[in-house]
């Protein structure tokens, strides 16, 4: 196993908020059952994949919550599975101002796809080393970082434009809600969290 230390850096963007002002700014996180299901924010969800995947750790960091080290320690889970899988989404109600949080999602030159297609519009905060067209992320080497949405979310689904280069390397993703997001689903909630830093470790299985 092959690891190295990797930094990201976000830019504040949503609604004009600096990293100060985000301050105490503290996500909602989905909370894991297993691996095909959970709850965020009181609302369940399901995950259907077209392979296998395991629940897996992270921790988030700092007292301001901008930085995730994804270090296989603390207490955020997460979802990890095979780079190979499209996967479905589910809520039983919509959810507002859904946040997916991804670590690795990896292009053809990280032995991945380099074409994901979301179901949902989205925007991706600056951590993504690829382009967004539409509903399309675009990249060929590693992709981590927070993809936005801002309609009402019931089912979302990902779904690769190429099988990978190399199947069976492993990458991940959880899901939030910002801090102030009504637990009843569908209403009111913050716009999309910006400045957020993810700082991970790369990982090839």
């Amino acid at each position: 196993m092959k690891k190295c230390a990797h930094l990201m850096l976000v830019t504040a963007a949503a609604c004009g908020l600096s990293s100060t002002s985000l301050a105490g700014v503290v996500p909602t996180f989905a909370s894991w059952a297993d691996a095909g299901s959970g709850s965020l924010n009181g609302v369940n969800f399901t995950v259907a994949k077209s392979g296998g995947g395991t629940l897996n750790n992270s921790y988030v960091g700092s007292a301001e919550f901008n930085a995730i080290y994804w270090d296989d320690t603390g207490d955020q889970q997460y979802l990890e599975y095979s780079n190979g899988q499209d996967f479905t989404i589910t809520f039983d109600s919509a959810i507002s101002s859904l946040s997916l949080y991804t670590y690795y999602w990896r292009g053809s030159e990280t032995g991945g796809t380099d074409v994901y297609t979301l179901s949902e519009s989205f925007t991706a905060n600056a951590t993504f080393s690829g382009t967004v067209v539409g509903d399309t992320l675009t990249g060929s080497e590693w992709n981590s970082g927070i993809l936005s949405f801002s309609g009402p979310v019931t089912t979302l689904t990902i779904t690769l434009g190429a099988a990978p280069s190399t199947p069976g390397n492993y990458q991940g993703f959880t899901m939030a809600q910002p801090a102030g997001s009504q637990a009843v689903p569908g209403i009111g909630g913050l716009a999309a969290i910006a400045g957020v830093g993810l700082i991970g470790r790369r990982r090839r299985r």
